[in-house]
């Protein structure tokens, strides 16, 4: 699909130039499927975490794996991450500050137990201190083939890649703890929210959250209509919560349009105006 879609590009690009008489794409509309990535439940990252490795390389690549399902980085990330993107703030909390290299949308993360205990086991090791990064550079390929090693030793049922690390923290380390996916957004340093949403599932446990708040706002009488609570205050709720609905929607989905039209639509430069007859310019 990936190819339709780029040959769809250039065959618009040539009809724009006159290159061609008809878009022969114009009414084809691509459907991409997209493929779910796993992502680990807690029970699952316990197994590795808690699994006992000997050698050496491959307890390396479990941390490096730990700590991105614990920071939300990517591999690609991880691997030129340096002491100087550490640092703590005036509460003592140790923060992780890097750009990302697919999107150079800068993302920060404070580090949790887990990842400081990575840091500190793992980070400026020999061959890293060379390097000047944190963790001793390990390529994809070595990291995918020895987490292949590590999911047959957990007995899971499919096979564990390292970018399954960042889709294990945008699901079950922020989004299903009740992390607001705005935050989760500036966490993995995406630069749209639609594509933070690919990466964190709700899942049943925060949809099990919420359920009997809901339960419990039925038993009370809190539901609107028959039985419910009356005309007046629904119009008491509506007035109280309709600003912050209607600012938000100003602020996110009209403004946005109106600025965009303003940039493809300029002000026509203003011409002279005519003298009058008589009247020295």
């Amino acid at each position: 699909m990936k190819h339709i879609e780029r040959l769809k590009k250039m065959v618009k690009w040539a009809g724009l130039k006159g290159w061609c008489e008809k878009d022969v794409f114009a009414e084809f509309k691509i459907k991409i499927k997209r493929k779910e990535t796993e992502y680990l439940v807690w029970e699952q990252l316990r197994a590795i975490e808690d699994l006992v490795l000997i050698d050496p390389l491959t307890k390396l690549v479990r941390a490096i794996f730990v700590f991105c399902c614990y920071t939300g980085m990517a591999p690609i990330d991880v691997q030129s991450l340096k002491p100087s993107q550490l640092s703590k703030d005036m509460f003592g909390n140790l923060w992780m500050t890097y750009t990302r290299t697919k999107s150079e949308v800068p993302a920060w993360v404070p580090l949790l137990d887990k990842a400081k205990e990575i840091v500190s086991e793992y980070g400026m090791e020999e061959g890293a201190t060379y390097r000047e990064t944190v963790f001793k550079y390990v390529s994809n390929k070595v990291i995918n083939d020895h987490l292949k090693i590590i999911g047959l030793a957990c007995g899971f049922d499919f096979k564990l890649r390292a970018y399954a690390a960042r889709h294990t923290f945008g699901t079950i380390v922020t989004t299903q703890l009740g992390v607001p996916i705005e935050v989760t957004q500036i966490k993995m340093g995406h630069e749209d929210i639609e594509s933070t949403m690919i990466y964190s599932r709700v899942g049943n446990p925060l949809v099990l959250m919420y359920m009997p708040r809901v339960q419990q706002k039925i038993n009370s009488g809190m539901t609107i209509g028959i039985n419910g609570i009356n005309e007046e205050q629904f119009l008491l709720l509506l007035e109280r919560i309709a600003p912050k609905v209607l600012e938000n929607v100003f602020t996110n989905e009209i403004m946005p349009k109106l600025l965009e039209i303003v940039h493809k639509n300029p002000a026509p430069p203003q011409l002279p105006l005519p003298a009058s007859p008589g009247v020295a310019v």
